[in-house]
């Protein structure tokens, strides 16, 4: 069976919130999953572009109301699958819902309620080890679908990595034109 030539190149990110930062704070998952990808998929569904929590908290989802229940009100980590499943059973909170200070808290009663509307239907993951799935990705993304990636980083080459400082930057680059990145 012959398949179909993809692009070399795609973007799809008209529904991506605006970029934001994790700062010291060890929820990279949570913020690929719920910062990202649930508030791409919230506002794909609704027609909402590039949404930001400084002017439309409703629109945003809350990456830090998953991080404090998945790592048990500690900063410790959590795990991209985890906050999927957790979104799934419970949803996510959004920046209104939810002050993005109180991450080390558990949510409180009316925080859990608002986050049940944006549960998540269903999850779902691509191995990507092997050339066919790459390619699987590569179709999902191209299918107009977002996906969050992880990569295994062992405690021990973490342990004592500045978040922040002279040198040290933990942004997200992306080229909305397209243009090649040059360090």
């Amino acid at each position: 069976q012959t398949k179909a030539v993809l692009p070399s190149a795609h973007k799809n990110i008209t529904h991506l919130p605006v970029v934001g930062s994790q700062g010291g704070i060890g929820a990279c998952a949570s913020w690929a999953t719920t910062y990202y990808l649930k508030t791409w998929q919230e506002a794909k569904e609704r027609g909402w572009v590039r949404p930001d929590p400084v002017t439309h908290k409703r629109r945003v989802a809350n990456p830090l109301y998953c991080y404090s229940i998945q790592s048990g009100g500690t900063d410790e980590g959590s795990s991209l699958i985890g906050n999927l499943q957790f979104m799934t059973r419970h949803g996510a909170a959004t920046y209104y819902d939810r002050p993005i200070d109180r991450y080390l808290e558990l949510p409180k009663e009316e925080e859990w309620k608002g986050a049940a509307a944006w549960r998540t239907q269903s999850v779902s993951m691509i191995e990507t080890n092997t050339p066919e799935g790459m390619a699987a990705l590569k179709e999902h993304l191209v299918g107009g679908n977002l996906a969050a990636v992880a990569i295994y980083w062992p405690k021990n080459l973490a342990h004592g990595y500045p978040a922040e400082g002279p040198g040290i930057s933990n942004a997200v680059y992306y080229l909305p034109d397209g243009g090649a990145y040059i360090p």
